[in-house]
């Protein structure tokens, strides 16, 4: 499949309980699609806090820092090549026929503000719910 297939990805930012799979289903036409998490260790490259990690995650961001002043670009060099990768990704995975690659991980709230940067022609959906009901599902 062409990889100018998935000019505009969409994505499905909720924390978790919120009804984003259910979401998820009706907006693929009710195909089962993955929820790659592709976008969180790319972009927690460029970021020293709030991942844990078995490495130095600290380590290796100071080297993807080192490698970025060695790109011509730097840093927006790096940031494009990432989304380049996660656009073939997509393309690659996608059922056969598919123009849009729906891209949903509740995780990905923590980097939304990255992916809208990464992907400014992408389509973003909010999903929301009240809190005690997400409580209520974590319950059950």
């Amino acid at each position: 499949m062409p990889l100018d297939v998935f000019q505009k990805p969409i994505f499905l930012f909720s924390i978790g309980r919120s009804g984003s799979t259910m979401a998820q289903r009706i907006l693929a036409a009710h195909e089962r699609t993955s929820e790659p998490h592709i976008l969180l260790p790319y972009l927690y490259t460029t970021r020293t806090d709030g991942v844990y990690a078995e490495y130095g995650h600290k380590r290796v961001v100071r080297s993807v820092e080192d490698l970025c002043v060695n790109l011509p670009e730097g840093k927006e060099e790096y940031l494009f090549e990432v989304r380049e990768l996660v656009l073939r990704l997509y393309a690659r995975t996608a059922p056969q026929g598919v123009r849009y690659f729906l891209d949903k991980t509740p995780r990905y709230h923590l980097i939304v503000d990255d992916i809208m940067r990464l992907f400014p022609e992408g389509k973003f959906l909010f999903l929301w719910r009240n809190p005690l009901a997400i409580v209520a599902s974590n319950m059950d």
